[in-house]
């Protein structure tokens, strides 16, 4: 190869360019240097030495993996198959939060005033985690006034979201073998996080007072935990009555088991005030509360949170420390000002009023285009309605045509851990606009009429 002098000139180029040029190529085996001697292309280039990686249609198959390669906890995540796999709850339709109703100004503002100083706390490093401090201390201030929940802020633990804070309670409490109860039909995103800990799921009926407790006394096997939605049962809608309520305490205490009290849309009750938490009435420290901001807030704010029972404090911390040691501030300083300047009540006013209203124009449409084809739950809660279809048709053909014709329902029938109901879905109606509800539902109920042989009205 020329000198690099030469080369410098050939090319116009700086010697500082050719000589560093020459050094990598030397570096990378294409070039021999030697001293005095010049430099030359190497007689085995890299090419020749590395395999060609290989083309796309001669690519070798994914090499398989061995069952006893992997661990039970694996093994068991295989067999239970991706979360969304089968799980209509965490379909985008049903956990629609209406973007024109997020506060989105007030969050804007918020944003650039704790991003503003870098002294802020939103640039300090958090190391508790639990937490930030005085977001843990507007909670419990939040939940007190909304739920009757008697908690001190050190009993708060606060999480990415709804699964990392029940996964995060049931790896400190649960052995693969354990059995867990769980209401049926259930939030099957919460039967799936136990599954993966090794839980046996004990499934136990409800009817319209709720989880139906007599059924635990007369089961053969004691659950560790007990996985209910006491305030509004997901997904019927029904409150868990205050006999079953004291019930169920009194079976936790004789067995020795926790309950999971899952908070799930009790802000959404429109026909009274929202039923105390099962946390208010618990003397012998057996309820885990947890809620989620992710309902009234998402996509700004998918926060969840524990309240704990004291003597479980101290290994939740330590489990949470060990996979999730701290969340972003900026997150919680914002939610922290939102809860604490009143905001988070009156945006729940707010949206429950518009849901409300949304609800019933739901329901005088689907009265109207359907009249006894359908049977609606007599339930005035949550942000959907649970739906009984009279009519000679399948599930899927159901939600087929309710899709043809821009509405969403969805089969109940994965909720089911036993004894699915054919006909039920659920009928969201949060994200609807009240004004167009009546059209999509129009056009549903005449093809459901053009199949079973009635003429529309």
């Amino acid at each position: 190869m020329p000198p690099s002098r030469d080369l410098c000139q050939q090319l116009g180029l700086s010697r500082f360019t050719v000589v560093e040029s020459y050094k990598i190529l030397s570096t990378q085996g294409y070039v021999e240097a030697g001293r005095g001697a010049g430099s030359r292309v190497s007689m085995q280039l890299p090419q020749a030495v590395l395999p060609c990686p290989p083309s796309h249609d001669d690519a070798l198959p994914p090499r398989e993996i061995a069952a006893t390669q992997l661990s039970h906890y694996a093994q068991r995540l295989l067999a239970i198959g991706p979360l969304t796999e089968g799980n209509p709850q965490l379909s985008s339709e049903l956990n629609a939060t209406s973007l024109d109703l997020l506060p989105l100004r007030w969050w804007r503002q918020a944003v650039s005033k704790h991003t503003r100083l870098l002294e802020g706390p939103v640039f300090q490093f958090n190391n508790d985690p639990q937490g930030y401090a005085p977001l843990r201390q507007e909670i419990a201030g939040y939940v007190a006034r909304s739920r009757s929940v008697r908690a001190a802020s050190d009993q708060i633990a606060i999480f990415s979201g709804f699964q990392h804070a029940l996964e995060c309670v049931s790896r400190v409490l649960l052995t693969p073998g354990d059995w867990a109860a769980m209401e049926n039909p259930c939030y099957i995103g919460a039967c799936r996080t136990l599954q993966l800990q090794g839980a046996q799921i004990a499934p136990i009926p409800v009817d319209e007072e709720g989880m139906v407790v007599s059924t635990l006394w007369v089961a053969p096997h004691n659950p560790k935990l007990i996985y209910v939605t006491p305030s509004l049962q997901d997904p019927t809608g029904v409150p868990l009555s205050l006999p079953r309520r004291l019930e169920l305490l009194d079976y936790a205490r004789h067995v020795g088991a926790f309950i999971i009290e899952d908070d799930y849309d009790s802000e959404y009750r429109y026909s009274s005030r929202p039923v105390p938490s099962l946390q208010s009435l618990d003397e012998h420290g057996t309820v885990i509360y947890v809620a989620t901001f992710r309902k009234m807030l998402y996509p700004v704010v998918r926060l969840a949170f524990l309240i704990l029972p004291p003597p479980l404090v101290r290994i939740v911390k330590l489990a949470k420390a060990s996979v999730e040691g701290d969340l972003p501030m900026l997150e919680q300083c914002i939610l922290r000002d939102f809860i604490e300047e009143g905001h988070l009540e009156r945006h729940i006013q707010r949206t429950r009023s518009i849901y409300n209203k949304r609800r019933l124009a739901l329901v005088r449409s689907i009265s109207h285009s359907f009249g006894r084809k359908v049977t609606i739950s007599r339930e005035n809660s949550g942000t959907h309605l649970l739906v009984q279809f009279q009519v000679d048709l399948p599930d899927s053909q159901i939600a087929q045509l309710a899709a043809d014709s821009g509405v969403t329902v969805i089969s109940t029938r994965a909720l089911y851990l036993t004894n699915p109901i054919s006909g039920e879905f659920l009928w969201p109606f949060s994200h609807l606009e009240q004004d167009s509800v009546a059209r999509g539902v129009t056009s549903f109920a005449r093809k459901i009429k053009e199949l079973v042989g009635q003429a529309p009205p």
